[in-house]
């Protein structure tokens, strides 16, 4: 049997959840436990801190848009030996001590240094593009064995823009086993996330929908100021019809019976939102790859895309009333077979 490991990132919850996806699809083939390693976090600072360098400047789309396209280009490789400076000792370690046969990575930035250590032992590394569209060059570097596609639609932007290079397949976005597992799906309420930490402008979409007669469910994550804000108001005006919560892991127990999802277009909630056939209404999508999933969105007609919150609540009543459909032109449920397929032939 392989050894197999899983490396992730906590910068954005899509790396990490890609991680887990794997870990359990590959744990319910398999039948032993697959060890899931944050990498980054281990290595030298800043790399250990660079979740909180994610979320300071995610909430500055001005300073992130610079810093990701200004990366984006041959610069990239340029910057890869001080980033491989960083990373290599971490890097090393996880190897020496696990001996992995196969590495799974969900963030880019360890594929370089990984082909470096091949000396060491002898493994595969294959590489999982978290996003859908706007696929940063770090990506691209060929440096895998296999590329991890999660999508036609992310397939044919790269073959526009770039070109494939390597060995690849289009496998889908790999999406947790409580999504996979769902038998029954409802349509009983809106549901708006502001992801794990509660961000995006949920308040400003509570005081626009509050009025709304069907029920509504507000995901605040970690975001405690958020959430007492929410349950003042809604103590207030007494309205009943509201739910708030916080930091929640039985999220696809709550997907599954939304009529719609409103949230911020991370890797992973596009692909899970996608996989129930939930429209998913997306908001204000950060330059770079969030844009890039809401064009995903926006070309397989899964959804909508929303820079102003101006009609959201006609656009919201459309669709509960079915004068708005979408078509779902590419379903990520679709790749599930694909997905088993491919991890019993390639790890067993």
């Amino acid at each position: 049997m392989k050894k197999i490991i899983i490396l992730v990132s906590s910068t954005g919850a899509g790396h990490k959840i890609a991680g887990i996806s794997i870990k359990e699809l590959i744990e319910d083939i398999k039948g032993e436990e697959v060890p899931l390693i944050d990498a980054l976090k281990l290595s030298k600072f800043p790399y250990s801190i660079s979740d909180k360098i994610y979320y300071f400047l995610s909430n500055l789309p001005s300073l992130w848009k610079f810093f990701y396209y200004l990366s984006n280009d041959e610069k990239y490789e340029k910057f890869l030996k001080i980033q491989n400076f960083f990373l290599q000792d971490t890097l090393k370690k996880i190897v020496e001590n696990t001996k992995p046969d196969i590495i799974f990575c969900t963030h880019p930035f360890f594929v370089p240094v990984l082909n470096e250590l091949k000396s060491i032992k002898k493994f595969q590394i294959i590489s999982v593009i978290t996003d859908f569209g706007e696929i940063h060059k770090a990506w691209l570097i060929n440096n895998y064995d296999l590329l991890w596609i999660p999508s036609e639609f992310t397939k044919k932007e790269i073959e526009k823009k770039t070109g494939l290079k390597g060995n690849y397949e289009v496998l889908g976005y790999p999406v947790r086993r409580g999504f996979r597992n769902i038998t029954e799906l409802k349509k009983d309420y809106i549901l708006i996330m502001g992801g794990g930490r509660g961000a995006g402008p949920i308040l400003e979409i509570f005081k626009i929908l509050k009025n709304f007669k069907i029920k509504e469910i507000y995901i605040c994550g970690t975001n405690e100021k958020l959430k007492n804000k929410l349950l003042k108001v809604k103590e207030e005006k007494k309205l009943d019809h509201i739910e708030i919560i916080g930091y929640t892991d039985r999220i696809y127990e709550l997907m599954k019976d939304a009529f719609i999802i409103i949230s911020k277009p991370g890797g992973s909630t596009v692909a899970e939102s996608n996989y129930l056939l939930k429209p998913l209404i997306a908001i204000n999508p950060l330059p770079g790859q969030e844009q890039g999933n809401a064009n995903f969105i926006k070309e397989t007609d899964s959804g909508l895309v929303l820079d102003k919150l101006n009609y959201l609540s006609n656009y919201i009543e459309e669709i509960i009333k079915e004068k708005k459909k979408f078509e779902f032109k590419e379903k990520i449920r679709d790749y599930s077979e694909k997905q088993i397929k491919f991890i019993k032939d390639f790890i067993l």
